[in-house]
């Protein structure tokens, strides 16, 4: 059986986006969870983030900016700072 890990995410708030297109961030960010996960599987485990903080360098498009929010949700899934 392959293991399953669901995130909900209840809001999510851009600043300083200046375009923004839904459909390419979602995609973007479940497809490089999806590849940081097989790469690197984390602990079963409950997380429960009120804030996530990105810092970016400079302007990045939707797809990019998917990527970037990926990593970092990653960094606290694995336990450490993004």
């Amino acid at each position: 059986m392959t293991p399953r890990l669901n995130i909900a995410i209840d809001s999510l708030a851009l600043h300083g986006a200046a375009a923004f297109d839904a459909d390419a961030f979602a995609a973007s960010l479940g497809g490089e969870l999806a590849r940081l996960l097989a790469d690197s599987p984390v602990p079963g485990r409950a997380v429960a983030l009120e804030e996530l903080r990105v810092e970016l360098p400079g302007a990045l498009d939707s797809a990019a900016l998917g990527v970037a929010v990926a990593h970092a949700l990653f960094a606290q899934l694995r336990g450490g700072a993004p």
